[in-house]
């Protein structure tokens, strides 16, 4: 639902938006980690029949450091990501020396994120779902270990979207992007905090199909990223 946004949106250069969720185990079960989110996002990916560069990937919060990774581990197979975008996150570079921690007081904590929608505030089971879903989250990051690609194995193409009130972002940190992506199409501020989208929503859908374009219409890295995979194969 909170996403729903993007697939209702117009675009020129984009023909499909598909919505992916992890799958979070339910009460009881055993802790998903990091990689099974990833796998499993990779898995939905191929399941679209994409091929090398005909597609692109987007994350927010702990779902940026998810598309990055499942682009790496899909670039692994020979299938690059024409390019990835990533919201509300730090490059994941940022925490080579560093370890997620959970906030004390989750409340507090989402209070000060800023920019949770209305209708998710106002409703007592509406939030108690998303702070369970954010704490579930949180708990999987505790078991995030990032891929630290040369620069051979950086992804083609990369955007980055952030709130200019988002506590969450170390601006920086904001040139280690570098050392996931061969290039940065732009980073984009919007007004607000971690959850910006609101209020944004033909700007946001506006950004992602110019990056959809501009990645179609430059796919040098892609082609680079292909010929080195076929060498190693």
């Amino acid at each position: 639902m909170y996403y729903s946004f993007m697939k209702d949106a117009k675009y020129q250069n984009i023909t499909e938006v598909c919505l992916f969720d992890y799958n979070r185990p339910r009460s009881g079960d055993k802790r998903a980690c990091f990689e099974d989110f990833v796998k499993d996002a990779a898995e939905y990916v191929l399941k679209q029949q994409v091929s090398a560069g005909d597609y692109i990937l987007f994350g927010h919060s702990m779902g940026a450091f998810v598309a990055c990774e499942c682009g790496l581990l899909l670039q692994e197979q020979g299938i690059p990501p024409a390019g990835v975008i990533v919201s509300g996150q730090n490059p994941p570079f940022y925490y080579r020396e560093k370890s997620w921690e959970l906030p004390k007081d989750t409340d507090a904590y989402l209070q000060k994120l800023g920019g949770i929608p209305d209708f998710i505030k106002d409703s007592d089971t509406a939030y108690s779902f998303f702070k369970q879903m954010i704490c579930d989250d949180m708990h999987v990051l505790e078991t995030y270990r990032p891929s630290f690609p040369t620069e051979d194995e950086r992804l083609p193409l990369g955007m980055n979207m952030v709130g200019d009130s988002d506590m969450v972002i170390i601006p920086e940190a904001e040139p280690l992007w570098h050392n996931t992506f061969h290039e940065i199409y732009r980073t984009q501020r919007f007004s607000g905090g971690h959850f910006y989208f609101d209020g944004h929503y033909q700007e946001i859908t506006d950004l992602i199909d110019e990056f959809a374009g501009y990645a179609e219409r430059n796919k040098k890295y892609v082609y680079r990223i292909q010929k080195c995979s076929e060498k190693i194969r």
